[in-house]
């Protein structure tokens, strides 16, 4: 099945119809979350999330994202750096708890989706998103 790798353009709204994987960071599990969206291209589209999936484009975080594809092996993978300030204007706090979640979107003639947790068909629904803790000060 062939890789699809269509978009190149910044925040493009359908990436998530290509070859892509999506990260979700919800902060403190407050009223906002964030999720990237990147191809084996490198195309990246960020947006700040409202619960029920509402997204804003306009947000662009500082994300740093290499993405590399093995055509020989038929795979590909993807280094990334997500700058937390980006996200959250306050210091993280010792051991606090973020919602996660990432999702695998391969597109193609068999399609196929792969999620961190289920969310029950909804990536959007950070109710159920897993758990990142981080150390802080």
């Amino acid at each position: 099945d062939k890789m699809v790798t269509k978009q190149t353009a910044r925040d493009h709204k359908f990436v998530y119809r290509d070859e892509c994987l999506e990260v979700f960071f919800h902060p403190e599990r407050g009223d906002k979350y964030y999720q990237f969206m990147i191809s084996p291209r490198g195309t990246i589209t960020d947006q700040g999330c409202k619960p029920g999936g509402r997204g804003d484009r306009t947000y662009n975080a500082k994300v740093v994202a290499w993405a590399e594809i093995d055509r020989v092996k038929k795979e590909w993978r993807l280094t990334a750096a997500f700058p937390i300030a980006d996200m959250k204007e306050t210091p993280v706090k010792k051991d606090e708890m973020w919602g996660f979640s990432v999702v695998r979107n391969h597109n193609g003639k068999n399609s196929e989706y792969t999620a961190w947790v289920d969310t029950d068909g909804n990536n959007h629904k950070t109710s159920l998103f897993g758990f990142l803790i981080l150390r802080g000060e």
